[in-house]
């Protein structure tokens, strides 16, 4: 019987030997390794193109932001300042000037200035508030535009400088204006003043003259006549009349006016003739003008009261005495004096009396009544009163 065929058997595969006091995860760990490292550059190259990119776009937003900065003309700086609206300015300050009539501003010598440049959008980025924000206002530009305005009316010219800054709006794709800083007002008188703005002073400016005179002829008729009025001041004649026991009594005041820079226009009296006065019965003495209360503000430095008057009138003041350099000076707090076409701002007043009147009230509150006048002795101080009686 044929014998059955025996199987053959398969050859031994040896197991590979692990090397004595190897770690069984090595090889997981190398992979993890190399994985880490291949990840960093992968994230080196990321953030170096991101960089890149930053520096390559701001580079071409800042060509192109310089080409639209570029963009503020002289033309386009001046239509900015007069659709700005400027308002013409306070004259209170000037005796007689009055800015009715007033057209303006036109605007003269505009200057466009460098465009400034605060910093870059890729400094903004970098430059954050607290809660990671970038920094308000980090990115801007502005450019600085000064010019001369002008309001002319037929009397006057009156000349501010103005200083408008123009920032860059990124949105808006170009400049927008901000707050102007305006200069003091110069004022030029281009017309002689009109005479009969100084009617309502004439007895007011006879009466600091001369007092007697100022009562005799309180409730004349007065007119004036413009004997020699030019743009830089002359002359001009007031004719008082009052009917007397005696017939017409008349007062001639020949008065003469200067301007000043800073007070406007400043009217003295010359000369005086009265004819027919001697009889003539001094009107009853005039009641004193005291100040009125205004409008209540919390701010400490602001006026709390008003006082109306010419210059001459007698007015009824309350303060503390005090003496500085020899001259008694009545100190009132803040207080607003409109007197001759003019408004000052006031604290105290300085008070002409006899040397030993009012010794023994400095430093006290006392409430006296004098007749005003545009003296200047200190400087919160710039209105005096001629004693006339202490309440």
């Amino acid at each position: 019987m044929a014998s059955e065929p025996q199987p053959i058997p398969a050859p031994a595969v040896a197991t590979a030997a692990t090397p004595a006091g190897a770690p069984e995860g090595r090889s997981k760990g190398g992979c993890l390794k190399a994985l880490l490292i291949g990840l960093a550059m992968v994230v080196g190259v990321v953030a170096l193109a991101t960089v890149c990119a930053w520096i390559a776009f701001d580079a071409i937003d800042r060509s192109l932001t310089e080409e639209r900065l570029s963009s503020l003309s002289e033309t386009e700086a001046t239509a900015a300042l007069s659709s700005a609206q400027l308002q013409a300015p306070d004259l209170s300050q000037y005796a007689y000037v009055s800015t009715e009539g007033l057209q303006g501003p036109r605007f003269e010598d505009v200057t466009v200035g460098d465009i400034v440049m605060r910093t870059s959008l890729f400094d903004s980025l970098l430059s954050q508030d607290d809660d990671g924000n970038p920094a308000e206002g980090a990115f801007s530009s502005y450019r600085v535009v000064s010019a001369f305005a002008t309001w002319r009316s037929s009397y006057i010219e009156v000349k501010r400088f103005v200083v408008q800054r123009f920032v860059f709006d990124t949105e808006a794709n170009g400049w927008q204006t901000t707050t102007s800083e305006l200069g003091a007002p110069e004022v030029t008188p281009v017309r002689a003043p009109n005479v009969r703005s100084f009617q309502d002073e004439v007895v007011a400016l006879l009466r600091l003259h001369n007092s007697r005179l100022g009562e005799q002829f309180a409730d004349a008729h007065v007119s004036v006549e413009d004997t020699g009025l030019t743009v830089d001041g002359g002359t001009f004649m007031a004719l008082l009349e009052k009917d007397g026991p005696a017939g017409a009594a008349t007062c001639r005041v020949d008065f003469a006016v200067e301007w000043s820079d800073v007070h406007g226009w400043i009217v003295t009296v010359e000369s005086v003739e009265a004819t027919g006065a001697a009889g003539l019965a001094a009107a009853s003495a005039p009641a004193a003008i005291a100040p009125q209360p205004l409008t209540a503000t919390d701010d400490p430095d602001e006026p709390e009261l008003l006082l109306a008057c010419h210059e001459g009138d007698l007015v009824r003041l309350t303060g503390t005495l005090q003496l500085r350099e020899n001259q008694f000076v009545l100190e009132t707090g803040p207080m607003q004096v409109r007197m001759a076409g003019r408004t000052y701002q006031v604290s105290a007043f300085v008070v002409n009396a006899p040397n030993m009147a009012l010794s023994e009230s400095i430093g006290k509150e006392l409430t006296l009544e004098g007749y005003i006048s545009a003296a200047n002795a200190f400087e919160d101080a710039p209105l005096s009163v001629m004693l006339s009686s202490v309440a």
